[in-house]
Order: structure tokens, then sequence, then C-alpha cells
């Protein structure tokens, strides 16, 4: 790309556009880490360029995963406790916000990585 640049901004006259690249993030089997993958593909061609095995890493969460976390948690009887315990008024509204950044727990930071771009 910079050669590009550089020839552009020199007036080159027969200028072949670099490739356009994406990076995608996908999972090629399971959802698990051992078929997480980084893939780097020509958008032109589909080709794919590159492929990394991203083992031992998980993906950002999307709005599909976060919303059943939610509704796991409101599901779980020492939540529902809580809640409970809190005497809150009638037609209160009880609001869950997963949290997508951080480690798994201490148990697993040596096996886990937060993916973040």
């Amino acid at each position: 790309m910079i050669r590009f640049l550089e020839d552009e901004h020199h007036g080159a006259q027969s200028l072949s556009a670099p490739a356009r690249v994406a990076m995608v993030q996908v999972f090629l089997g399971p959802r698990d880490s051992d078929h997480f993958y980084q893939l780097k593909v020509d958008v032109s061609s589909g080709k794919i360029l590159e492929e990394r095995q991203l083992k031992g890493c998980h993906p950002h969460v999307d709005a599909t995963d976060m919303r059943k976390a939610e509704q796991e948690c409101l599901k779980d009887p020492e939540v529902q406790a809580a809640i409970k315990s809190m005497h809150l008024p009638e037609g209160a509204t009880i609001n869950i916000e997963p949290w997508t950044y951080g480690t798994d727990g201490m148990n697993d930071m040596s096996q886990k990585i937060t993916m973040v771009c």
C-alpha cells in the first residue's frame, strides 16, 4: 500500500490498485478455540491469503451471546433469590448488563486470551 501511495503521489501513470484484504475471525467447525481462526481474504477474488489458528483464544462476544448470557443469569436460582431479597417495588425492571471485556477467570488465564482489535 505504501508503494502504491508513493507512486500515486509522484504521478505514476499505470497504477494497479492494491488488493482489498479483509481480516476475518471465524469458527471453522464447532464454536471452541480448537476451531477458531483468523483469515486474511482477498475481497475481490474471495481467495484466502493467510489462515492462522487462534488456539486458546476466543472472539469478542456478539449481541446474541450477550442476550443469552442475560437470560441465563435471570434464570439462575441464586440471582432470583438475590432479586427477591431486595424487596423491589412491583413493576421494577431488572437489567443484567453483560460485560465483554476481561479474562475468563483466574484459573484459566494462561489458556484464554481476550481478543481485542
